[in-house]
């Protein structure tokens, strides 16, 4: 940006000392971006549950099954030192359920099959243990000590989820994290038909 300071100091001394003389305007435009940053989940980011019976699963109360607790590791490496934040996009919203923390698990013959609940545990930054931050606000105020699950931007769009200390995110350049999935199928479904679990989800990073 230098090289234009003088160019256009000079443009203004001939406006002011020629007041009829013709003048040109020089007008910069551009966009600056944040450092890239890159999402990566263990596994390739697939849970599979293979076969499971329902009179295997554990009862989650009267209309819901609960299916083992899984995890996957997260991992997001930037180029540099950036402040950032993650929201999450449920891809089967329609069979999500009421609460606004749940991501679907899809359809069954018009029925919803179940739903997901996404936590988060041991972060770190550049390998430093770090809160957990929360935002319902699109990140001018955050929280820590109450994230529990991600909330699907379809339910809750003002929502964050960041990494830092007391209530301030901070810039790092690798976040490491486990993802806690818990699954929950209702027990209205079908019982004598092979039922497909279908839930996607896709996490988004915010830059702060």
């Amino acid at each position: 940006m230098k090289k234009f300071v003088v160019p256009l100091a000079l443009l203004l001394t001939l406006a002011s000392n020629h007041a009829l003389a013709s003048t040109a305007e020089i007008t910069l435009t551009g966009t600056l971006t944040p450092s890239a940053c890159t999402p990566m989940l263990g596994n390739g980011g697939v849970v599979d549950y293979g076969h499971v019976s329902t009179g295997d699963l554990e009862d989650e109360n009267a209309t819901l099954y609960k299916l083992p607790a899984k995890q996957l590791s997260l991992t997001i490496q930037c180029a540099s030192e950036t402040s950032f934040a993650l929201t999450t996009t449920d891809n089967r919203h329609e069979s999500s359920g009421i609460s606004p923390v749940s991501h679907g698990l899809g359809m069954h013959k018009q029925q919803q099959i179940g739903t997901m609940g996404i936590g988060l545990s041991t972060p770190e930054l550049d390998g430093i243990p770090v809160n957990t931050l929360v935002s319902y606000n699109a990140g001018n105020t955050w929280f820590a000590g109450i994230f529990q699950y991600f909330a699907p931007s379809q339910k809750m769009p003002d929502n964050r989820v960041a990494f830092g200390d007391l209530n301030t995110p901070v810039p790092a350049t690798r976040l490491s994290a486990n993802l806690d999935i818990n699954s929950f199928i209702y027990k209205a479904l079908p019982a004598n038909e092979d039922i497909q679990i279908d839930g996607s989800t896709t996490f988004n990073i915010v830059y702060l």
